[in-house]
């Protein structure tokens, strides 16, 4: 999954790091440079296992990884109404939930 699957930085920071690649010290200069930052969501393995299958290759790819429980946490602070009031938040909310309901089908409840 992407990054922005799982919401704007400022409430998914926490859970998956910043929105810039792990080997940089900071953000880009350019707002608009692409940044493809991967996030694996597992559950009944190991994060050994899980880093193994996706290894994070310095200027290649980049990878967080997020366990099951903390990715439904992370994703349960978009069922509040006010992501609703404005255009952009509630664009964030509805790819939020759409991203919990694939984590729900995929690995279950």
């Amino acid at each position: 999954m992407q990054y922005e699957d799982f919401g704007p930085q400022s409430t998914s920071h926490d859970y998956i790091g910043m929105g810039w690649y792990q080997w940089d010290s900071q953000g880009g200069d350019d707002p608009n440079r692409i940044v493809d930052i991967r996030v694996v969501v597992y559950r009944n393995i190991t994060l050994n296992e899980v880093e193994k299958i996706y290894p994070v290759i310095k200027r290649k790819q980049d990878y967080r990884y997020l366990e099951y429980k903390a990715a439904l946490e992370l994703l349960g602070k978009f069922g509040d109404a006010s992501w609703d009031e404005l255009p952009s938040t509630r664009a964030a909310r509805n790819r939020a939930l759409q991203t919990k309901q694939k984590i729900l089908q995929e690995l279950g409840t």
